[in-house]
């Protein structure tokens, strides 16, 4: 599973990467300033992890999410 700075926080506004998320086994520490997991999508599975970050911004902004949850590219 996800560890240590495997996964990062983006903002759908300006595509900009926010932070480093922290995660043990399934459990994700999400920054104070998202308010937990209603404002963040989490794009870690399909099909979300296959698309590109322009298109995954579009739809987030269209269901009200302010944050993309992504897993870090090797």
């Amino acid at each position: 599973m996800s560890s240590e700075n495997d996964l990062i926080l983006v903002s759908t506004d300006s595509m900009e990467t926010l932070s480093s998320v922290e995660a043990d086994g399934l459990d994700v520490f999400l920054p104070e300033y998202t308010k937990g997991w209603s404002l963040v999508l989490d794009c870690r599975i399909p099909p979300y992890n296959t698309q590109e970050l322009e298109s995954l911004c579009k739809f987030a902004k269209g269901v009200r999410k302010d944050f993309l949850l992504l897993a870090k590219k090797s």
